[in-house]
């Protein structure tokens, strides 16, 4: 049997870049319905062009905490909960395919009367992004 002992400190922010503590993020809920499934969206604010961020496998919405407020000055931050996971429904006809998130990506785009986006994906969120943009015009770029 081998016994292993791990110590770590984890600092979420550098001292130095909040003197007077880290900001609170903020998110506002909302709940989209595309083709009958209720979808959860985090709204994180910001300006101008939509940045959409997508989860990975074990992932939901608020995997994106740490980095969408940061980005919130180059857009509007907006991350989703794929169906099935995070506060969206299920799929009631068990519908969990690459392809069925990007139709989803492409309901809710709509529903939020977003022109362009610039796509964040993370795992399999990076594979939603690509067939979201290979049938879609509204992307500007994938990342």
């Amino acid at each position: 049997m081998i016994a292993l002992a791990v110590a770590s400190t984890v600092t979420p922010h550098p001292p130095s870049a909040y003197p007077s503590g880290p900001p609170e993020p903020r998110a506002a809920h909302r709940f989209v319905q595309v083709d009958g499934a209720r979808l959860h969206v985090l709204d994180f604010g910001g300006e101008g062009r939509a940045i959409v961020f997508l989860h990975g496998v074990g992932g939901n919405a608020w995997t994106w905490l740490e980095v969408a407020p940061a980005l919130t000055d180059a857009g509007r931050a907006i991350a989703l909960d794929f169906r099935g996971y995070g506060e969206s429904q299920w799929s009631p006809t068990q519908e969990y395919s690459t392809t069925s998130h990007a139709c989803d990506l492409s309901g809710v785009v709509a529903t939020l009367g977003v022109d362009e986006v610039d796509v964040v994906g993370f795992s399999w969120g990076g594979l939603v992004a690509l067939a979201f943009a290979a049938g879609c015009d509204r992307v500007r770029r994938i990342a």
